[in-house]
């Protein structure tokens, strides 16, 4: 008589998201229906990379939606954990993958830097 062994693997199934460095990433969830979301409610989240960690607070968006909203500032793979008071939500693990800033994040920045610059000199030149 043969005896056969079965292996069960259980896998963290996470949510996967991309973003590019130093644009806002944002998520969303839906909440329940409580009576004043602004005060019953709190979600946060924590953003790790290699050995970086952050702490970000999410909001209420209206429509029984809340958001969190974070910047990375390191190419790689994030990983983040969602805490609330909201037990569908508390301890949600999801990945974040960002990519190198394409040229409208780097046109951007070197806009606000000329601008800035641009303004100094005009502030020069009237004195």
């Amino acid at each position: 008589m043969r005896k056969t062994v079965f292996i069960f693997l259980f896998f963290l199934v996470t949510s996967s998201f991309a973003t590019e460095k130093w644009e806002i990433f944002e998520t969303e969830y839906k909440g329940p229906k409580v009576d004043n979301p602004f005060a019953d409610v709190w979600l946060n989240a924590e953003f790790t990379f290699k050995n970086h960690t952050y702490f970000v607070d999410g909001f209420y968006d209206g429509d029984q939606t809340y958001k969190i909203r974070f910047m990375p500032e390191f190419e790689g793979k994030w990983t983040y954990t969602v805490f609330s008071n909201i037990p569908s939500l508390n301890e949600k693990k999801e990945v974040l993958s960002v990519h190198p800033p394409s040229l409208k994040i780097m046109d951007r920045s070197l806009f606000a830097i000329l601008f800035i610059l641009s303004m100094r000199m005009v502030h020069l030149i009237i004195r």
